[in-house]
């Protein structure tokens, strides 16, 4: 029932959170009247953003249709395709996936005559742009090597890969947003008109937002942000794609004044299992205080397998699941 201004939803896991945003909304469409053209919920993965829709759609009726629920590619796909040439892009702009880049790659390396795979390359790029602050910054942090390569070739690999996306028209996934957010700083009336589209945004798996995904809230969400982000620490897993886990345990920071409300009833696991979680998860050095309630009482207890090996770890897991009778032996 939170209605202006930005709160932070911290919530365990099995709490429900994606039942409390999609519950949210619906009260602003509701209770509060708000159009479903003004309500933007961003998800992390087009699965979950269809699943979200499809809840919706079973509560409010057709209103659901013109919600803006999405990934933040997918978001930032929308408005480069109305105000890309803002930004030097065609209306037809291409999206390169992973193959797609494979392909520029390949015939760079070629032309340098350089013995390397692209996959090494296509992972530096990506870690680049989805820290947003640029190769020369990279390049200072970066190994003496990227891919058997030294990293001044490197750095040509990235510089030939930008020119050859130029070239083509086209664009990956990092450059919509970048892009974006760089179409929002030069052009601060198409901003406007964006952030009269997404007057109420939902950010769902907050903790795992990168440097320019935040920035990229940031400038949505403006300076009377009614901004609902929903997380927790505690399970933030994206590390390793430059997700920064203090966009979550700064935003109070962000946002003086936020409301803060924890969901710590677990819905999912008995209390045994919760047990040992709650005693593992509260070692975590940065974290946001919070106690998993259970729901469910008792339960069987938890049992530790030491595997010797992760091939070995694999193969129990594969024999439990077949025992529990989860799928067939065959």
């Amino acid at each position: 029932m939170h209605f202006g201004g930005p709160a932070l939803v911290v919530a365990g896991a099995g709490s429900g959170k994606t039942r409390t945003v999609v519950h949210r909304i619906a009260y602003l469409l509701c209770e509060r009247r708000i159009y479903p053209a003004e309500i933007l919920a961003v998800t992390f993965t087009n699965k979950a953003a269809g699943e979200m829709k499809e809840r919706l759609e079973q509560m409010v009726g057709r209103a659901a249709k013109d919600l803006w629920v999405s990934t933040f590619h997918s978001a930032s796909a929308r408005i480069l395709r109305t105000y890309g040439e803002f930004v030097g892009l065609k209306p037809g702009f291409v999206i390169y996936d992973d193959d797609d880049q494979n392909t520029p790659l390949k015939e760079i390396l070629k032309e340098l005559e350089l013995e390397a795979r692209p996959g090494p390359f296509r992972a530096m790029i990506d870690r680049i742009k989805n820290r947003g602050d640029g190769l020369v910054e990279f390049m200072r942090e970066a190994p003496d090597f990227i891919g058997g390569v030294p990293k001044d070739l490197a750095a040509e690999v990235y510089r030939k890969y930008q020119s050859s996306l130029r070239m083509h028209g086209a664009v990956d996934f990092n450059d919509l947003l970048l892009l974006t957010i760089e179409l929002f700083q030069q052009q601060p009336a198409i901003l406007h008109k964006v952030r009269q589209r997404a007057r109420f945004i939902h950010v769902d798996e907050y903790q795992d937002t990168n440097p320019v995904q935040y920035k990229l809230t940031r400038l949505l969400a403006g300076d009377q942000p009614n901004l609902m982000v929903v997380g927790d620490p505690d399970q933030s897993i994206y590390g390793f794609r430059n997700a920064n886990i203090n966009n979550i345990l700064d935003f109070t920071k962000d946002y003086p004044g936020a409301r803060v409300i924890r969901l710590e009833e677990n819905y999912r696991s008995s209390s045994a299992i919760l047990r040992v979680a709650n005693a593992v998860i509260e070692k975590n050095a940065l974290r946001l205080e919070k106690i998993l309630r259970p729901t469910k009482e008792g339960g069987e207890l938890v049992r530790l397998y030491r595997a010797a090996s992760a091939r070995e770890e694999a193969a129990f897991v594969a024999r439990e699941t077949v025992k529990l009778g989860g799928y067939s032996s065959k």
